[in-house]
């Protein structure tokens, strides 16, 4: 209906004004989407985003669990959840329980795999960390996340040589990516060839 679409537009409106750093011009997007259409999701989600940004992770957390109320299958919700709990409050294991239910509901969402990872590299969980990546090779055999994580599992594991091959593809597919830049970097100084890296 014409609500749900104003909602959808000015929420887009709202993602643009946050990418350009005018978070006032996106708080008032928001809010007018609210008023379109109260229910619609991705309103409430950036709504809630928003909330968290502005260091209000508490009415934040109390969103995102309202929207999970009415949508538990949305993706989207459950990863805000587990950045707020693990980010916001240090709750590792109840974080890492709302990233792996947003890939319950969604088995391809790439950004809860990341975090997995993120959580067990935090923890300096190897073991962990090797398991979350097989997971994510499973649904992304050759991404470049995954092949990122290749590399930095190679270089933990004192396999420089693999390290450096796996670094070498992705600066093919992301030659500008500082990410990938400072792996390459490191890969060249744990191996001693401070010429490459520097």
């Amino acid at each position: 209906d014409s609500k749900r679409a104003g909602a959808e537009l000015k929420t887009v409106v709202a993602a643009a004004f946050i990418a350009q750093g005018t978070i006032d011009a996106a708080k008032k997007a928001v809010e007018e989407a609210l008023q379109l259409d109260p229910g619609y999701s991705m309103a409430r989600l950036l709504k809630a985003r928003i909330v968290a940004g502005d260091g209000d992770r508490d009415t934040a957390a109390q969103l995102v669990d309202g929207l999970l109320l009415d949508e538990p299958a949305l993706a989207d919700a459950w990863q805000l959840k587990g950045e707020l709990l693990w980010l916001g409050r240090g709750q590792i294991q109840e974080g890492t329980r709302a990233f792996e239910q947003a890939i319950t509901v969604d088995p391809k969402f790439l950004p809860a795999h990341m975090a997995l990872i993120a959580v067990r590299l935090s923890e300096r969980d190897i073991k962990g960390f090797k398991a979350r990546l097989d997971a994510l090779r499973q649904v992304f055999p050759n991404h470049p996340e995954t092949v990122y994580n290749e590399a930095q599992l190679a270089l933990l594991e004192g396999n420089v040589t693999l390290a450096r091959e796996l670094v070498q593809r992705l600066m093919l597919l992301l030659p500008n990516s500082p990410r990938v830049l400072l792996l390459a970097g490191t890969i060249e100084m744990r191996s001693g060839s401070l010429v490459s890296a520097a």
